[in-house]
């Protein structure tokens, strides 16, 4: 082939060649690799991203599946909780359903099988913790046990139970019962309704719901959780011998016999003291003082029901006095009456005297000095029916019921109206209608009916 000159150019239709394009590259240029790198940067974002949310989406599956499985859990424990609690509910349901609860007062509670309970459709009771709470004694033999105690009057108030016997005796009386009596270990068995029915001053209840039978002792309205005061025991079946009268000392002129409506001849003893019939005349006032050591030697303490607030004191004589006043107040219908006050020491005496100065002016009048006040000789008390005064009302006492009752027979248990009206130049205090003083009924006689009050008695006695 011949040689041609490179810059000779050859036609193609001499060439004998079939024309084609020619092809036009364009060289590569600095923005075309640009664009090319963004691309694939834009790529990479695109898949990074929907990496990212794939790890999001499965995070919160995750977290569903977790929060599902959290609560499915809570469920299934709140459920084996429950069905537990149901159980062991039913399972005191079981034991409900065959034990009682038994609460006596004083002692702690336990369970009896509620077929030693119930005998014969009756619901029975051990009488001993009872008894064991009122203080009763007991006597027992292979027929009958029999219960005792002496009430506040002097009495002796007896119970007796038979083995297997509907009939009770109260004080020798036969008493009919709902069930017969049972014997038991520890002493006999008894339907729970006879307490209710024939022994006042206790409280007997059964709450079938609950299978709990509850013994308690009234209480009186000074009680205290801490320092209960019960109300006195009694049975509903009193003696009905007559009351024999008290014949009077021959030296109370024009009294062959003194009737009263309650039973004290127990105390006749006491309210006319006739081997120390001169022994309760000691006169106090601010001529007559007492030393700060001045205390009787025979002080008691009167029955929690008739004081007040808490236990007051009296000398053993007077203080039984008192308490046949008190069932004599009480058989007449008297009631609200309480002891406000009885024996105070030298220094408690001190006390009120000092408390009266901060408050009244009329200090001479309503509170002795320290050795000046009879209250240090135990042979005193304050009386009050508590018909609704306060301590600076009790001046109304006087226009009351029970004071017009006190004033005319206290004199027949030996005490006597300390502070009359109309005598406060003598004794040098106000009137004080609930203040009484014990000296025997032979002298109580002589200054009622002379009218007198205790200074004048004794100046009449050393004329006489």
């Amino acid at each position: 082939m011949k040689k041609t000159d490179r810059n000779v150019e050859i036609s193609p239709q001499k060439s004998g060649l079939s024309p084609r394009p020619a092809l036009r590259m364009a060289p590569p240029s600095g923005g075309s690799r640009l664009k090319k790198k963004q691309k694939n940067r834009s790529s990479e974002a695109v898949a990074a991203f929907a990496f990212k949310q794939q790890r999001r989406a499965e995070r919160k599956r995750l977290l569903r599946l977790t929060t599902a499985f959290f609560f499915l859990t809570l469920l299934v424990f709140l459920l084996f909780a429950f069905l537990s609690v149901s159980f062991l509910m039913k399972g005191d349901g079981s034991a409900k359903k065959t034990t009682v609860r038994v609460r006596i007062e004083g002692t702690d509670p336990f369970d009896l099988p509620l077929a030693e309970v119930y005998q014969n459709g009756v619901l029975y009771l051990d009488f001993a913790p009872v008894a064991s709470l009122c203080g009763f004694s007991s006597v027992s033999d292979s027929e009958s046990v029999t219960y005792s105690f002496t009430a506040a009057s002097g009495a002796v108030q007896t119970l007796r139970f038979r083995y297997g016997s509907v009939i009770s005796q109260i004080n020798g009386e036969d008493v009919s019962m709902s069930a017969a009596a049972l014997a038991s270990a520890g002493g006999v068995r008894i339907p729970l309704d006879y307490i209710n029915d024939n022994i006042g001053g206790l409280s007997a209840e059964y709450d079938e719901a609950e299978r709990l039978l509850t013994v308690t002792r009234d209480k009186l309205s000074a009680s205290t959780p801490k320092r209960p005061v019960y109300d006195e025991i009694a049975f509903f079946v009193q003696p009905t011998a007559p009351i024999p009268p008290i014949f009077a000392t021959d030296d109370i002129p024009g009294l062959d016999n003194l009737i009263f409506k309650a039973p004290l001849t127990d105390y006749e003893d006491a309210m006319d003291p006739l081997d120390a019939r001169d022994a309760y005349l000691d006169l106090v006032n601010r001529e007559h003082t007492l030393s700060a050591d001045s205390r009787p030697t025979d002080l008691v303490d009167l029955p929690a029901d008739h004081c007040l607030y808490n236990t007051k004191q009296l000398r053993a004589v007077p203080a039984r006095a008192l308490t046949a006043l008190f069932l004599e107040a009480e058989a007449n219908g008297i009631e609200g009456l309480k002891v406000r006050n009885g024996f105070l020491g030298y220094y408690d005496q001190s006390y009120f005297h000092e408390y009266y100065k901060t408050r009244t002016a009329d200090i001479p009048s309503l509170a002795a000095p320290p050795g000046e006040a009879e209250y240090q000789t135990g042979l005193c008390v304050d009386m009050d029916d508590l018909s609704g005064r306060t301590s600076y009302e009790l001046i109304d006492f006087a226009s009351s019921d029970t004071f017009v009752w006190l004033r005319d027979n206290c004199w027949k248990f030996g005490f006597i109206l300390r502070y009359p009206e109309g005598k406060e130049s003598v004794t040098g205090y106000s009137f004080e209608p609930w203040h009484f003083r014990y000296v025997g009924r032979y002298h109580a006689y002589h200054i009622y009916t002379k009218g007198m009050c205790l200074e004048e008695y004794i100046a009449y006695l050393s004329e006489h």
